[in-house]
């Protein structure tokens, strides 16, 4: 992924979180362009993020990139950035969510960026209650200011299309633990509380 933003000229910072334990990647090599942040304990993906916007809290838009996407596009982190503004959500094409037009309604692909007034109108980049999913699910919901660039590609290397084979970071049961169906049912959960009401309006 790293690679792949360098090679596609992303010249916008990125700041990589790597999740405890980070002694694998302690040598990893970094874009000239980029930071690391080696966590010094678990968080899981929607409190990393919301360390993150806390670190960051008066940007001007949060952009997200997941490990297992290739930008292609030239300058595809500035086109987002572009379309997203202070106040929109964007999102690209990834050859995996993008074809699918009721896929794309609900979720994102791992390459979005959202407008920083929309972070802060929420509260938060990802929903307190979430580990990992629901996160984009979450924003389809709140926000119908989304902006989708056809023309702009970041691969998803997914295992579901066959461009990468299934590992256990594809399970959705982590220690016994079956945390991303947990996950949907806080997210289903939000959706009826006064908390979600206030945060959508």
């Amino acid at each position: 992924a790293l690679d792949a933003c360098e090679e596609s000229g992303m010249t916008s910072i990125g700041v990589l979180f790597i999740d405890a334990p980070s002694y694998n990647y302690r040598s990893i090599r970094l874009p000239p362009n980029w930071v690391v942040y080696f966590a010094n304990h678990h968080y899981d993906l929607g409190p990393s993020m919301n360390w993150c916007f806390g670190l960051f809290p008066n940007d001007p838009f949060y952009g997200w990139l997941a490990d297992d996407m290739r930008p292609r596009t030239p300058g595809w982190d500035k086109r987002l950035e572009t379309a997203a503004g202070l106040s929109k959500l964007s999102t690209c094409a990834d050859e995996y969510i993008s074809p699918n037009e009721a896929m794309r309604s609900n979720s994102l692909c791992g390459a979005f960026c959202t407008g920083g007034d929309l972070v802060r109108a929420a509260g938060w980049w990802a929903p307190p209650f979430t580990r990992q999913a629901g996160i984009d699910n979450a924003w389809t919901h709140l926000t119908n200011k989304r902006v989708y660039l056809a023309d702009v590609l970041v691969e998803h290397q997914n295992w579901r299309t066959g461009k990468r084979p299934k590992d256990s970071t594809d399970d959705w049961v982590r220690d016994g633990n079956p945390y991303i169906e947990m996950d949907f049912v806080n997210y289903n959960h939000w959706l009826t509380t006064d908390d979600y009401q206030a945060v959508a309006h």
